[in-house]
């Protein structure tokens, strides 16, 4: 099992916060209670819109979407 921990920065509190990931999967994120060393950079939750509506001129908004476009996006 591969271990992996990783120190940041709580980006609303400034406190160190250690994430540990095993197997490429978060396990434990454990607050360290002390401001941190500004140098550290900021962990957060991914922030990734899944939502599509349309690429390259395709629509997918209509009522009755050709299955074509949704192959093309």
């Amino acid at each position: 099992m591969a271990v992996i921990t990783v120190e940041g920065l709580d980006p609303s509190t400034g406190e160190v916060l250690e994430v540990e990931c095993r197997d490429s999967v978060v396990a434990a994120v454990r607050r360290r209670g002390r401001s941190g060393d500004k140098t550290l950079p900021f962990v957060s939750p991914g922030l990734v819109d899944l939502q599509v509506n349309g690429y390259a001129g395709h629509d997918v908004n209509a009522e009755n979407v050709p299955v074509d476009d949704l192959a093309a996006i």
